[in-house]
């Protein structure tokens, strides 16, 4: 996978050099004139790119780590970003980029054409979207499109632009357990998951859903007074398994829990004011808090989101916790009381979304930064200028001569990648070497 930072592929730490550092939460607030509101979701594609819902200023985003384009809809023009509240976002397999709305439907768009095709509700068809609140898209190993909305669950035949839908039946154990979805997701087993009930209603209607390809049916699991195996509450808005294979579920409430999906037993984890450092989300702070994320980081740690009461990380090897967030320590490196949307990258960076329309992001391998430049040992020193001529490999000018790195050859040394110099300097001797060591 490409990298978007330069720095993160040059001067990446070692892992166990990581696990110890302190976490710096790097604000992001926009780039070339492009603010940012609040993000909904933040996907990477197969490009690098990675890309943002923003709610407040009403588009999507792409953004390379230095340059932001902005995707907006404009009703002069039909193929444009198709409404004004993106609420989520997935790549297929393919490139294109797969928008869903909070009340406006689904949209398709290809970056390579810059257009966007709309999926639209039509009570007057029955092949048409169930709904347009769109809360989630999920393209399965098949390459089958999943769409999560209030209407149920939609399965798209991309060939012919219909939809086949799954919906709660009331006489129907098998059916889904409820129509209003926030969750989709797929384990390495390749079976689909569905997290039902929005953590802001005043009711109980939810449930974790497992869905049986071949008949077309579902299981549910739902909160139980009487089985404290059963789920906490029954608003599921997180669905993880983590590279152990432990499968872990968020909800509404004091609800991190994992799985047994052979039994179907269910392990509620507690918050114990008594032991804070027990593995378990923050305490809950208001009747619709509820665990937005729980994901997984490039060193294996799991990283558990709250809407109101910050962050949990937590190292599976140590068993240690880090609480971030403001009630934790308002001195900390996180002073938010929100954590809404999370995205781990493979190389160790991690973009983090909250409520109050912030984008962070951490770098796990930099958290410091070195310098570089001068090489006393072949006499370069003073670089004037450099060019970027892939992600792996660099030009420098430098007051005595040109030096090329190649980072695709480098060797580890202490904390940093050494990469192989070559450097060219003027000999007055030699009519092919450089004509000057001053390189502007």
């Amino acid at each position: 996978m490409k990298n978007l930072f330069i720095l993160a592929l040059i001067f990446i730490l070692q892992n166990s050099q990581a696990q110890t550092q302190q976490v710096k939460f790097n604000l992001i607030t926009g780039a070339y004139g492009i603010s940012l509101g609040k993000i909904n979701t933040i996907i990477q594609d197969h490009h690098g790119f990675i890309w943002l819902s923003d709610q407040s200023n009403r588009c999507i985003i792409r953004y390379d780590g230095t340059h932001m384009i902005r995707y907006q809809n404009d009703p002069k023009v039909p193929n444009s970003l198709g409404g004004y509240y993106p609420e989520c976002l997935h790549e297929d397999s393919v490139g294109n980029i797969w928008i869903g709305f909070y009340g406006q439907g689904l949209d398709r768009f290809d970056p390579l054409t810059n257009k966007f095709v709309h999926y639209k509700h039509d009570a007057r068809d029955p092949n048409s979207l169930s709904d347009d609140f769109v809360s989630a898209i999920l393209v399965d190993h098949l390459g089958l499109i999943w769409i999560a909305t209030y209407g149920g669950l939609d399965l798209l035949d991309a060939k012919t632009g219909t939809f086949k839908h799954f919906s709660h039946k009331e006489n129907d154990s098998t059916s889904l357990s409820n129509n209003k979805l926030r969750a989709l997701y797929e384990d390495k087993a390749g079976t689909l998951w569905v997290g039902a009930g929005f953590p802001f209603d005043n009711n109980t209607e939810g449930g974790l859903n497992r869905f049986h390809r071949e008949t077309g049916t579902f299981t549910r699991y739902m909160h139980d007074e009487n089985n404290p195996h059963s789920l906490a509450d029954n608003k599921v808005r997180a669905i993880y398994e983590d590279s152990k294979g432990n499968f872990w579920i968020g909800t509404r409430g004091d609800g991190l829990h994992t799985m047994d999906r052979k039994t179907g037993m269910i392990t509620r984890f507690s918050y114990d004011p008594k032991h804070p450092d027990a593995l378990s989300r923050p305490s809950i702070k208001h009747s619709t808090d509820h665990i937005t994320f729980i994901t997984e980081d490039a060193d294996q740690n799991l990283w558990i989101g709250t809407l109101a009461n910050g962050i949990i990380q937590y190292n599976p090897d140590t068993k240690q916790i880090k609480h971030y967030g403001d009630q934790a320590d308002d001195s900390g490196p996180y002073r938010e009381n929100s954590s809404w949307a999370m995205y781990a990258t493979k190389d160790g960076m991690i973009f983090l979304a909250t409520q109050a329309a912030k984008l962070y992001m951490i770098d796990l391998y930099n958290n410091f930064i070195p310098h570089y430049g001068n090489d006393h040992q072949n006499n370069v020193e003073g670089t004037q200028a450099f060019y970027e001529a892939s992600p792996n490999m660099i030009w420098y000018g430098t007051n005595n001569g040109l030096v090329y790195k190649d980072f695709t050859k480098s060797k580890r040394n202490d904390r940093i990648k050494v990469p192989e110099i070559k450097i060219y300097q003027n000999n007055p001797l030699d009519a092919g070497t450089i004509s000057d060591n001053e390189v502007y």
